[in-house]
Formats: structure tokens, C-alpha cells, sequence
């Protein structure tokens, strides 16, 4: 139970959307406050997505409910950074559930106040990663960190790390392709990219902290035009954005999304802890 409201009433939902947030939440969302607009509306949405159609819904609220919560807002982390958010919505049915990376916690409002949080545990880390990661998986970001979760498990469990996971238990892993790489052949970013798989080159790939929308061009609309855009980034070590190439375009786009990525700003990849430069591609949607 968190608040008044059963699982299986949140299974129930007649709609339930996926979130992914960028950028940090209004005052009134924070976790310490309490306030009437305090929903998943007032985090700035990078993406909004229908959740993923069969299971998904009862798989992920299958591992909320093993999960030891604690009720209402004390006690929750003051520092926390959402970055995914779930919305069930149906009839008398307001109920958020927002994930942060950092520290990995998780937090449940109910009709816009916060009811309840709780630390994810560490066993549960890789499979919310991977139902996460099936809601969007162009994600650069959740596709590393499902990586990083998944070396680690493998480590855990004495499977070993460099080899041993492109052909462990998890066949997704095995199935990505250029359109969510995570770095590029060779560690010095003044090389051109050459994709390949996860990156030797940093621990923990680039983080968005801000991604203003792109600028939908007026004769692109007026045409039809739509899509979305690749982009190979090289995000400095300072979180600059150094360069940009388009990778896969579209006419009458590039140059749009080349506009908005420049102005988004970012957490530095890290390796050993120290911050370093880091070339990964971006999508960029045009949807009417």
C-alpha cells in the first residue's frame, strides 16, 4: 500500500505514461515540499512516451511492491535528482512514481503530494534499468548506466567483465546498434568518431542537466517533414558542447537540432572518478 492505494488499483490504470526528465524540478516539486501543483508536470520533460505495451506496467510495480518504503515525505532525500517518472492516471487516479539516479531512490505522490519514498536495493538496479531502458531505448544515458549495471552484476557473480557480458544472460545487450552508441573508437576526442561498443573511454557516460526543445522550422512543418535526427557530440570534460556532426539526418532538420543541442548543457563523463571529454550520439525528435 502506498497512501490508501493498492497495486493492483495501479495496474489498473487506464492510462500510464513514461517520463523522462531532464533538468531539475521546479520548488514546488522537491521532495521536502508539499504544495497543490507538486505532480510530474512541473519536471521538464525531455520525452513523454505511452508506457510500453504488455507487461511492463505489472513487472514494474511488481519490484515496487518489494520495496521497503517508508510513508509520507520525512526522511526523504533533500538531494534528490529525478530523472524517469511513471504517471497512472484513470478515474479518482492521480499517482506519480519518480526515480532518481542519484542517489538511486524513488519517491510515490498520490494526487500530488508526496506519500511515500524508498531506496531502490542494489539486486533491483539492473532490472529497473532494463524496464527503463525498453521505454526508451535511444537513451545514451540509460543504455550506459544498463551497461555499467550489468558489468557489475557480472563481476558480483564471478562472470568477469570486459568479455564475459556480450554473451551473458542478458541478449538485449547483444542486439544495440549504432543508434545507441556510447562512445567511439579511441580516447582522444580530437579523432573523428568511428562507432563501436561501450566506451573504454569513461566509466559513466555524459549527463543532461538541461535540453531545451528544438525550434520545429516553420517550412519543415508547412512540408511534412518529421523525424528524428543523429547526432555524434563531443561533450568536453568542462560539460561544454566542443562539436557537433551530423550522423544520420534529415533535410530541412539538421540544422534545427544541431541549434538545440548546442544550447543543452550537460554533466561531464567521468573515468576514475575524474572528469573527461566524451564523444556520444544524440537523438533529436521532430514529431507533430
Amino acid at each position: 500500500m502506498v497512501g490508501q492505494l493498492p497495486w493492483s488499483h495501479l495496474a489498473a490504470a487506464k492510462l500510464v505514461t513514461v517520463q523522462r526528465i531532464a533538468g531539475p524540478p521546479a520548488d514546488s516539486c522537491r521532495p521536502d515540499l508539499v504544495a497543490s501543483s507538486d505532480t510530474i508536470a512541473c519536471y521538464p520533460a525531455l520525452r513523454v512516451e505511452r508506457a510500453p505495451q504488455g507487461k511492463w506496467v505489472v513487472q514494474l510495480l511488481d519490484l515496487l511492491s518489494q520495496w521497503d518504503w517508508v510513508m509520507g515525505k520525512q526522511g526523504a532525500h533533500a538531494k534528490f535528482d529525478p530523472a524517469l517518472g511513471v504517471h497512472f492516471q484513470g478515474d479518482s487516479l492521480n499517482v506519480d512514481w519518480v526515480l532518481s539516479f542519484e542517489p538511486f531512490s524513488t519517491i510515490m505522490r498520490v494526487g500530488g503530494k508526496t506519500s511515500a519514498w524508498a531506496v531502490v536495493p542494489t539486486a533491483h538496479r539492473l532490472p529497473i534499468f532494463e524496464l527503463m531502458r525498453r521505454a526508451f531505448g535511444d537513451d545514451h544515458q540509460l543504455v550506459a548506466r544498463y551497461v555499467l549495471e550489468e558489468r557489475q552484476q557480472l563481476k558480483e557473480s564471478g562472470q568477469g567483465d570486459t568479455e564475459a557480458w556480450r554473451g551473458s544472460r542478458f541478449p538485449q545487450r547483444s542486439s544495440l546498434g549504432p543508434e545507441v552508441s556510447l562512445s567511439y573508437e579511441g580516447c582522444d576526442c580530437a579523432d573523428a568518431p568511428r562507432v563501436h561498443g561501450p566506451s573504454p573511454c569513461f566509466d559513466l557516460a555524459p549527463r543532461i542537466t538541461a535540453a531545451p526543445p528544438p525550434t520545429y522550422p516553420e517550412f519543415a512543418k508547412e512540408a511534412l517533414i518529421q523525424g528524428r535526427v543523429f547526432l555524434h557530440v563531443l561533450i568536453g570534460s568542462n560539460g561544454r558542447v566542443e562539436a557537433i556532426k551530423v550522423f544520420r539526418g534529415i533535410t530541412g532538420l539538421n540544422d534545427a537540432a544541431v541549434d538545440a543541442v548546442r544550447s543543452w548543457t550537460w554533466e561531464p563523463a567521468r573515468r576514475a572518478d575524474q572528469a573527461v571529454c566524451a564523444w556520444i550520439e544524440v537523438p533529436v525528435d521532430f514529431h507533430f
